[in-house]
């Protein structure tokens, strides 16, 4: 059976919607504070957790690998081997992408989170370029084994199911050339989300309470602190 180039493979998506991505990382991650972070997913993306203040990293993958500033642990993402409401940050980087059941995949995560604790989506745009043309060859590759990927519309969605408050989503990766009047960095308006100028992007929702109505937060706020350290019961 062939296989279709997996969502995270640099070589498929772009080192530099790679590195963009980090680089979206590296001004969320030192603003979110706690006792304890993981990555579930590729152990290509260890490397994001070097961006956070939290000591206490892991990733949980489920291969062995070498895990770049984490404690690696190996698991399936939909039964997380990690205590309920144990995680301050949990980070899903294109790992909705690799799976067949998202939704499940998302349920644990937000299982293992702690009230008021974050959860980081990343992924590639299905409805950029890159998200068209992979498609179009999952469509006509009858025999590939690849997974739809998730966008950014369905991960807003998904994260209401679970009581989890939508705070922010940035665009990145600008790659259409003509388009190139809307500075890099910007978000899209919220009528033209499913942009197609944009390669990448990156969901930040947090876990609100049990009896708490969830506010949705307004598309253009910034927390000048985002997240309260909680201490470990």
């Amino acid at each position: 059976m062939h296989e279709h180039p997996n969502a995270w493979d640099p070589e498929y998506l772009g080192i530099t919607l790679l590195h963009e991505e980090a680089k979206q990382l590296e001004g969320v991650l030192p603003r979110l504070f706690g006792y304890h972070l993981a990555i579930i997913g590729d152990s290509l993306f260890s490397p994001y957790a070097k961006s956070s203040l939290i000591q206490h990293r892991v990733l949980v993958t489920r291969q062995d690998a070498y895990a770049d500033s984490c404690t690696l642990v190996r698991g399936q993402y939909n039964q997380l081997p990690i205590a309920s409401e144990s995680l301050d940050v949990v980070l899903l980087p294109h790992t909705l992408e690799t799976v067949k059941q998202p939704e499940s995949v998302l349920r644990d995560a937000v299982r293992v989170l702690r009230p008021n604790g974050y959860l980081i989506i990343t992924g590639a745009n299905p409805y950029s370029w890159i998200g068209v043309r992979y498609e179009l060859e999952r469509t006509f590759n009858r025999g590939s084994v690849a997974n739809r990927w998730p966008s950014v519309k369905e991960c807003e969605k998904w994260c209401t199911w679970l009581d989890m408050e939508v705070d922010r989503v940035d665009y990145f990766h600008m790659c259409l050339p003509l388009l190139k009047s809307t500075k890099f960095g910007k978000k899209p308006p919220l009528s033209n989300s499913l942009s197609l100028q944009y390669g990448g992007y990156m969901v930040l929702a947090v876990k609100r309470e049990a009896g708490v109505t969830p506010i949705r937060a307004s598309w253009n706020r910034r927390k000048a602190s985002i997240g309260t350290e909680v201490p470990i019961s």
